[in-house]
């Protein structure tokens, strides 16, 4: 009893040294694959996987930071019951599994974990929610994405096409395809808002944690403007490649024109977060 006392706090003390806890090394070991995988991603597809990383991939690095940030402010190393050190580690072997998308299921798994283990601790749960909505922009919303896919694209296509014509530019829409006078622009997943959308909630999720734990009626208010401008963002860039002369339709789909506008989205879905964290004042009369 005296040894299993004493080598328990020796890994509570090393633990405190490092700032983790069986919890935050097992998501520094699935932050570990997904760096090598966004290695990978980036030697091969080049210098669009490049201006991708350096705009809107940037809100993944911002959650990484958030929960490996919020696991250490947490109070789990003051535990260190044999379960406590086991289940992480468990599943931090899903991280090691040849398909890529099984470290987003453990993942998901470490989240559900660490909420439900550590109920009182306010740090360890809102880096479980943080956990989560990485594995969601990064693998739930694909498979939610496939069941609604071509309405999505439809739905993007009729958004542009009217903004075409409130333009009063000649245009024909049929289904995901749009035609103008110069070319025709076929609407496919990866063109869709749905994508930049599951960005902007994980930007929303992330900064709203890491400035407070607690969840409030207006972060709501923020999520549907978060909604609303990230539509708008890609309506206009549809839009763009639509209306763009021939030879220029590559500028704003993979081009620089099309970097310019991710970078203004970046910057438009952090000012919104920013904005929706504001302190709100009381009005006169009202106690707070």
């Amino acid at each position: 009893m005296r040894t299993a006392a004493h080598t328990n706090g020796s890994d509570a003390g090393r633990a405190a040294r490092f700032g983790l806890g069986p919890v935050g090394w097992a998501a520094s070991v699935f932050f570990a694959r997904y760096l090598a995988d966004g290695i990978r991603d980036l030697w091969r597809g080049g210098d669009a996987s490049l201006g991708h990383l350096a705009n809107l991939g940037i809100f993944q690095f911002l959650a990484w930071f958030a929960v490996l940030y919020l696991v250490a402010r947490g109070g789990e190393m003051r535990r260190s019951s044999g379960a406590d050190l086991a289940v992480p580690c468990l599943i931090s072997l899903a991280a090691l599994l040849p398909d890529g998308n099984a470290a987003w299921v453990g993942l998901s798994v470490l989240a559900a974990y660490a909420f439900c283990a550590f109920a009182q601790d306010r740090y360890l749960r809102a880096a479980a929610i943080v956990m989560l909505a990485l594995a969601t922009q990064l693998f739930w919303g694909r498979i939610l994405f496939e069941l609604v896919a071509f309405q999505i694209e439809i739905a993007d296509a009729k958004l542009a096409a009217g903004l075409l014509s409130l333009l009063h530019q000649p245009v024909t829409l049929q289904d995901n395809l749009i035609g103008t006078g110069n070319h025709q622009i076929v609407i496919y997943e990866a063109c869709t808002s749905f994508h930049n959308i599951s960005i902007a909630m994980l930007a929303w999720v992330t900064i709203t944690k890491l400035a407070r734990r607690d969840w409030r009626r207006r972060d709501l208010a923020t999520a549907a403007i978060l909604v609303a401008a990230t539509v708008a963002m890609n309506s206009l860039r549809l839009f763009l490649m639509a209306s763009s002369a021939p030879g220029r339709l590559d500028f704003w789909h993979v081009g620089l024109g099309a970097q310019l506008i991710n970078a203004s989205l970046s910057a438009l879905i952090t000012g919104i977060c920013l904005w929706g964290l504001r302190p709100v004042r009381a009005k006169a009369g009202r106690v707070p």
